[in-house]
């Protein structure tokens, strides 16, 4: 709901606020809200490993809760930055151009994708997956999920993951339509714990046995 909200304000302030002067050198090109709004986004967009960035800062001490809090936060604000990424577009303020180029530089590699790539992946298409699915957008998103289906069925990676891309080849195949949710079917993160429950089990079992 946040990046809605704030899509919304920055697509007024770039309206109300075209251009302004560079205070600190007021001969250069004026400055727009959108080329550093723009700016910016990409520079969030390309920080790579970031939570493991975020994480080598803790002091070598630090404890295991400490770390999992500061890896909780700085993964809600991935996700939270590629989701207002995707409502500026949704806004008209990021092209399709843009859009694209993320999509493709979150799909990664196939046989040994990186796990945070994959989330913003599907959180970025379960955002702007409705508009930038148009006819002539069809070949592009067509080989997208030819890739995506390619990287569910990997059995390396962790069943939250590849059930998370399952849900958004499911999405396009209902044409962007949000199903309602069944109280039977699992989450991604039920899922998860429910294997490791499983594998624990059974490794009990062969040593009692």
């Amino acid at each position: 709901i946040f990046g809605y909200m704030y899509s919304e304000l920055c697509a007024k302030c770039a309206e109300k606020f075209p251009e302004f002067k560079d205070e600190t050198n007021p001969d250069a090109k004026p400055h727009t809200f959108k080329r550093l709004l723009l700016n910016k986004c990409q520079e969030e967009f390309e920080k790579e490993n970031h939570i493991e960035s975020v994480l080598s800062e803790l002091p070598e001490d630090a404890s295991e809760a400490d770390r999992e809090i500061v890896r909780k936060r700085a993964k809600s604000r991935m996700l939270g930055n590629i989701r207002f990424i995707g409502e500026l577009y949704k806004q008209k303020m990021l092209t399709e151009k843009i859009m694209h180029e993320c999509l493709i530089k979150l799909l990664g590699e196939v046989e040994n994708p990186d796990e945070d790539e994959i989330e913003c992946l599907c959180k970025l298409l379960h955002t702007i997956g409705k508009m930038i699915d148009h006819h002539k957008a069809k070949p592009h998103m067509d080989q997208y999920f030819v890739r995506m289906t390619e990287m569910s069925q990997n059995t390396n990676l962790a069943n939250r993951l590849r059930f998370l891309l399952q849900e958004v080849i499911d999405l396009r195949r209902g044409n962007w339509v949000t199903r309602k949710a069944d109280p039977n079917q699992k989450s991604a993160s039920a899922l998860e714990r429910a294997g490791k429950g499983a594998a624990a089990a059974a490794k009990g079992g062969r040593g009692a046995a």
